[in-house]
């Protein structure tokens, strides 16, 4: 995987953290022959629960 890949990835999961109160952010990485051939981002946003 080229570095300019894994530097946007580190971008994107920084801008999402600071955005995100309490959730969960999901990286996922799709490999086929050796080699990462997709790579799916999600955040999912939530309300923290009150105790």
């Amino acid at each position: 995987m080229e570095t300019k890949y894994l530097e946007e990835l580190m971008r994107w999961i920084a801008r999402e953290l600071k955005s995100i109160n309490y959730g969960e952010i999901h990286v996922i990485l799709k490999v086929h022959d050796n080699r990462i051939s997709l790579i799916e981002k999600m955040k999912s946003e939530r309300e923290k629960p009150v105790e």
